[in-house]
């Protein structure tokens, strides 16, 4: 399974093409792919108006297997990766604590194209792939 990060799902819901981005998810099209409820939330705040966010929350829902919840268990996952990561001077920004924490807590690949998860700790901890 797959878990798409902002940046990744960006160019996947783009009309322009990227190249990386539409070959990683052709290798990877008979997996699942989802994604964090906080990376929707990131999503649809490029949306302007509640009919355009409804239309883009149907278009997810249709084209990925999943859309993961922040729930309990993966605020904990968070919490545990923030110390983890803080130990080895490791930083992330809590929202991509939780999309990485969400990724983990699935057992899921974290895709992301966003250097900040180019950290060695982190690709410790989890799998990461990071696009070009």
């Amino acid at each position: 399974m797959i878990c798409l990060d902002n940046s990744v799902l960006r160019r996947f819901a783009s009309p322009d093409p990227s190249p990386a981005v539409d070959d990683y998810l052709a290798n990877r099209a008979a997996e699942p792919w989802v994604i964090p409820a906080t990376v929707a939330f990131e999503y649809y705040l490029f949306y302007e108006t509640q009919a355009e966010i409804r239309t883009q929350q149907r278009e997810l829902t249709t084209h990925f297997d999943g859309i993961l919840p922040l729930d309990n268990a993966v605020a904990v996952e968070a919490a545990r990766l923030h110390v983890l990561l803080d130990a080895q001077d490791v930083s992330l920004g809590f929202a991509d604590l939780l999309h990485a924490a969400t990724a983990r807590e699935a057992g899921a690949t974290f895709v992301t194209r966003d250097r900040d998860f180019d950290a060695r700790p982190l690709e410790e901890l989890m799998t990461i792939d990071i696009i070009e």
